[in-house]
């Protein structure tokens, strides 16, 4: 989790290797499957530009 939290600022910074990538896609894939198994739909949402580009969670962002 806390490699996911990082992401963003490798994002910006352009330090982002596949291995990342791939990291982000697994975690997403393990929670979207857990929430599901709980009974729980999972909607995708995708960031607007302005969040990728600094926009934090419970910052005004997404």
């Amino acid at each position: 989790m806390e490699e996911l939290k990082k992401l963003g600022t490798k994002l910006r910074g352009g330090h982002v290797r596949e291995a990342d990538i791939r990291s982000f896609e697994k975690a997403v894939t393990t929670f979207k499957n857990a929430g599901e198994g709980a009974g729980v739909e999972i909607a995708e949402k995708i960031p607007s530009a302005s969040q990728l580009a600094g926009s934090r969670p419970g910052k005004g962002g997404w």
